[in-house]
């Protein structure tokens, strides 16, 4: 028969162990498993802690946004998922969220080719782009002195210029689309837009929280915003966060 003694010390060295690997644990893990007991509010704070002390990724980007949304936080959650959507195009997941916290907010994020054209950034069509105009240029100089009785070269020129062209229309659609898209999302309850620069001027318009705007002109500690609907006010800086484009 086993001893109290011997029970005691298995029970500490198993505790000690349990501790060594919980601290070993990465704050991206326990947001994870914060996450899946429904404790909301803490996983956002492990994923932002994750992102404060590492490299911010799609991952935590992903998760961070999930966790937000399920705390409430639907500004901030889709704050998170548009810089996942950033770093990630097209990613089908990030999309689907998207979608339902705008369905949720009652807003878009711009017209739908805008978003459509936005899921091939300007970055995809840049390196295509520029090997086709540069073969094209590097055919046509080699045609100058080719004697093509049949057209067969020309014919390839002509193609190679025609997918030339179409890439930098792609191109100059999807620089528009970026150009044109909202940059910021409204954070926070009871937001409402102002006719001027100053507190003592009168609302506008209301915004939910979660609404996709966008910075049109900033103003010391103010912004002037457009709204999807066209709409525009002055908001306080502190009151939507920022995309990079």
């Amino acid at each position: 028969m086993r001893s109290f003694g011997s029970i005691l010390f298995r029970f500490a060295f198993g505790v000690v162990l349990l501790a060594i690997r919980l601290a070993a644990q990465s704050d991206f893990d326990r947001g994870i498993t914060a996450y899946s007991v429904g404790r909301f509010q803490e996983s956002v704070g492990l994923f932002e802690r994750a992102l404060t002390n590492g490299r911010p990724s799609v991952g935590v980007l992903y998760n961070l946004g999930n966790a937000r949304f399920r705390n409430g936080e639907v500004g901030k959650a889709i704050a998170a998922w548009r810089l996942a959507e950033r770093a990630a195009p097209g990613r089908g997941e990030i999309q689907r969220n998207l979608e339902l916290a705008r369905r949720q907010v009652g807003s878009g994020s711009g017209p739908d080719w805008t978003q459509w054209a936005r899921r091939l950034p300007p970055r995809r069509w840049a390196v295509p782009a520029a090997v086709a105009a540069w073969s094209w240029a590097i055919l046509l100089l080699i045609g100058l002195g080719r004697d093509d009785r049949a057209g067969r070269f020309r014919k390839w020129m002509n193609r190679l210029g025609a997918v030339t062209i179409l890439l930098f229309l792609g191109y100059s659609v999807s620089m528009a689309a970026v150009r044109s898209a909202p940059d910021s999302v409204v954070v926070g309850t009871g937001v409402a837009a102002r006719f001027g620069p100053v507190d003592e001027s009168p609302v506008a318009f209301p915004l939910p929280d979660g609404a996709e705007v966008r910075v049109d002109e900033v103003r010391g500690p103010w912004i002037r915003i457009v709204d999807s609907f066209g709409h525009v006010g002055w908001l306080s800086g502190g009151q939507v966060i920022q995309i990079p484009q």
